[in-house]
C-alpha cells in the first residue's frame, strides 16, 4: 500500500492556489488518503496576485516561457468555461492597443469607438498590439479566491494562516499569525501563547510559491521584489474589453506613460516601479498616496470622464523578479522541495500553467504538458 502524502504549499497567490487546484484534480492525488496544507501569512491573494491588472497574453513571451504561456492561456479559458469564470472572476477576451497621445495633437489618428474613456482629439497614433484571440483578462483577486474555494471542496485541504520560518526536505517550521481554516469547520481564534510558538509539520513534498519572499525560505535564490502602485477608477458606464499601453505628452511638454486595463465595472491604471524595500509580510506593504495621486492626475488628462470620477482603490504590491535570468524559476530543489516564483508581470498569465506543471512534477515525477527546461532553478542561485 502506498504511503499517504502531506503536500505543503507556501504562498496563497495565483501560483500557490493554482498548484492547489491542479494537485487535487490530478488523477494520482488520492482524495481519501492524501492531504494538502497551504500556508499563507496574510490571506489568499493578499499580495501582487490580488492587486495585479489581470492581463493575459498568449504571445508576448520569450523562448523560456512560450510553451508554459500557451498552456496557461488555454487553461485560463478552460477554467472560465468549466467554473463560470466569466461571471465569477470577470474572464473575457480583450483588444490590446498602444496609444500615443499629445494634448497639442493637430492630426488625430482613428480611435476605436469602444474606448469611450479616451478623448479622440488627443490621440496621435494608434497601434493594435493584440486581439480577442490572443489577449484576455481576469480579476486576479476573484480568480485566486474562486479556484481556492473549488479546491477546498476536497476534504483533505487545509489553509493555515501562518508565517513559515524554514523548509526542509521533510518538514516546515512556522509561527501562527491568526486563524486556522479547514473546510466545513468553524474557524477558531488561536490563543496568544500559541501565536508565539514555533510549530513544525511533516511534509512529503514542499512547494515554495512565496513570490518575492521566496528567498527567505530558499537562501541564495536570486529573486527580488519591485514595488508598483495602481488605482481603480469608478467610471459611470460599462466598459468594453480593452487594454491600453499609453504614452502622453502634456501641454507643458512633460510626458507620462500609464497602463490602462478596462474591467466591466472599473478602470485599472498602474504606474511605474520604485525601490521601496520589501517588507517582512505582504500585509506590511506601504501605499504611497502621493504616487497613487500622480497616477490619477496622469489618467485625468486622457478624458474628462476619468477626471470627474472617483478612485475606488489605491494600492501597491511587489512583483517577484529574478535578477539572475529575468524569467520565472520553476523546478525541484533536492529530493522533495519545489520552487515556483519570479513570474514578474506575467504571474497571472502563467499561474494556471505553473500549477499544472507543478502537479505533474510532484505526482508524476515529470512534466509533460509544457517545456519548462529553461526555467530550472539551477541557474538562479548566487
Amino acid at each position: 500500500m502506498e504511503e499517504s502524502r502531506n503536500i505543503v504549499i507556501v504562498g496563497g497567490g495565483v501560483t500557490g492556489t493554482s498548484c492547489l487546484y491542479f494537485l487535487v484534480n490530478h488523477p494520482n492525488f488520492n482524495r481519501e488518503r492524501d492531504t494538502i496544507t497551504l500556508f499563507e501569512s496574510s490571506g489568499i491573494a493578499s499580495a501582487a496576485s490580488g492587486k495585479a491588472s489581470g492581463f493575459l497574453s498568449l504571445e508576448w513571451h520569450g523562448p523560456s516561457t512560450s510553451s508554459l504561456a500557451a498552456l496557461s492561456y488555454n487553461l485560463h479559458k478552460q477554467l472560465a468555461d468549466e467554473l463560470d469564470g466569466h461571471k465569477k472572476w470577470g474572464y473575457r477576451a480583450l483588444d490590446t492597443w498602444s496609444i500615443k497621445a499629445d494634448e497639442k495633437c493637430t492630426h488625430p489618428d482613428k480611435l476605436s469607438p469602444e474606448i469611450e474613456w479616451i478623448e479622440p482629439s488627443i490621440v496621435e497614433k494608434v497601434t493594435r498590439l493584440g486581439n480577442k484571440k490572443n489577449s484576455a483578462q481576469v480579476h486576479p483577486y476573484k480568480f485566486c479566491h474562486s479556484i481556492f474555494e473549488e479546491a477546498s471542496k476536497v476534504a483533505n485541504v487545509n489553509l493555515v494562516k501562518g508565517h513559515v520560518i524554514s523548509v526542509d526536505e521533510n518538514e516546515v517550521e512556522y509561527r501562527l499569525i491568526g486563524e486556522d481554516y479547514a473546510p466545513d469547520e468553524e474557524e477558531e481564534i488561536t490563543s496568544v501563547e500559541e501565536l508565539h510558538t514555533i510549530h513544525s509539520m511533516e511534509a512529503s513534498h514542499v512547494i515554495v510559491a512565496a513570490g518575492p519572499w521566496t528567498p527567505h525560505l530558499i537562501p541564495n535564490l536570486r529573486i527580488c521584489g519591485a514595488r508598483i502602485h495602481s488605482i481603480t477608477v469608478d467610471l459611470p458606464m460599462r466598459l468594453n474589453g480593452n487594454a491600453v499601453f499609453s504614452e502622453i505628452v502634456y501641454a507643458d511638454g512633460t510626458v507620462g506613460a500609464p497602463e490602462f486595463y478596462a474591467r466591466e465595472d472599473e478602470l485599472y491604471v498602474c504606474g511605474e516601479f520604485d525601490d521601496e524595500p520589501l517588507p517582512e509580510l505582504s500585509s506590511e506593504t506601504k501605499v504611497d498616496q502621493g504616487r497613487c495621486q500622480a497616477i490619477k492626475e496622469c489618467a485625468d488628462h486622457f478624458h474628462p470622464v476619468i477626471r470627474d470620477s472617483k478612485v475606488k482603490v489605491r494600492q501597491a504590491c511587489y512583483l517577484p523578479i529574478s535578477n539572475a535570468t529575468g524569467a520565472p524559476v520553476i523546478g525541484k530543489i533536492g529530493s522533495s522541495i519545489y520552487v515556483a516564483a519570479a513570474h514578474g508581470c506575467w504571474g497571472i498569465t502563467l499561474g494556471p500553467g505553473t500549477g499544472k506543471v507543478l502537479s505533474e512534477m510532484v505526482l508524476d515525477g515529470k512534466v509533460t504538458s509544457a517545456n519548462i527546461d529553461l526555467l530550472d532553478p539551477e541557474g538562479s542561485f548566487v
